[in-house]
């Protein structure tokens, strides 16, 4: 698996989708990985849950919703050591 330090993407491959970047670097545990955009709600109780859990987690707001006066969605960043845990809880909340 390969990162990209620009965008904080995982790749399969050695180029950056986002940005085009080439000759990334293999994914270091620590790396903080970009996992999901969720809307501001679904934000809340999936951080809530990861932190239950001992698992780190940045959430960064995009987007505005004028209603509530903040971001209307957050791209959720976790460190690359905890993907598998955070993809089995995403799981459990949000999928069938």
């Amino acid at each position: 698996m390969f990162f990209c330090e620009k965008c904080n993407y995982l790749m399969n491959e050695n180029k950056c989708f986002k940005c085009g970047k080439s000759n990334l670097r293999k994914v270091r545990e620590d790396d903080f990985c970009y996992f999901a955009t969720l809307p501001a709600f679904k934000t809340n109780i999936f951080e809530g849950n990861l932190k239950v859990n001992n698992i780190p987690v940045a959430a960064f707001g995009q987007g505005y919703d004028y209603a509530t006066k903040k971001s209307s969605e957050y791209n959720i960043f976790i460190p690359y050591k905890f993907f598998k845990e955070a993809k089995e809880i995403y799981r459990l909340m949000f999928e069938d």
